[in-house]
């Protein structure tokens, strides 16, 4: 399992991420964008930093899509939580995941391809790294992040574990 975590298997990094919806600071202004969850950027900012974090607005079952832009054989994601919110809660959000993979990004979504299941995970995710392992090898260009119920999705990192399909 130690090779998911080398950065050559890690194919989310600099790819076209879409959001459910994309949440405003209020603090900056800055739209919180789904790049920033793949953009590399691993620890909470310093004073006068860019917030490198995806955000969505509270709604009912947000998510975070990676367009890969060619199929790879998927793996696992493994996810990096908020852990240095002033608000104790703000990890607490990123809870009942559901991991999709489809080469289709039109079967993404569980409801219309019961076969794009990558792994449900239960429960609020680790305050920092998680790592979600798909139940079977999946062929994908497409992996979504979705969460169940009305909260917020808001991380650091997503990463897309597994092996160059050649």
């Amino acid at each position: 399992m130690a090779k998911l975590i080398s950065n050559e298997h890690i194919f989310a990094r600099r790819k076209s991420v879409t959001l459910s919806s994309v949440y405003q600071s209020k603090l900056t202004g800055e739209f919180l964008n789904g790049h920033f969850a793949v953009d590399g950027v691993y620890r909470p900012p310093a004073d006068n930093e860019r917030l490198s974090i995806a955000h969505t607005t509270n709604e009912v079952t947000p998510w975070l899509r990676v367009d890969l832009e060619q199929v790879h054989c998927i793996l696992a994601i493994r996810i990096l939580n908020r852990g240095d919110s002033p608000y104790p809660a703000v990890y607490r959000r990123v809870k009942n995941a559901i991991v999709t993979a489809s080469i289709l990004e039109d079967q993404l979504f569980y409801s219309n391809n019961p076969d794009s299941l990558c792994e449900q995970h239960e429960g609020i995710l680790n305050q920092f790294f998680t790592t979600i392992a798909c139940v079977q090898a999946m062929k994908a260009q497409f992996v979504q992040l979705q969460l169940m119920g009305h909260t917020t999705l808001n991380i650091y990192e997503f990463e897309v574990h597994g092996f160059a399909n050649k």
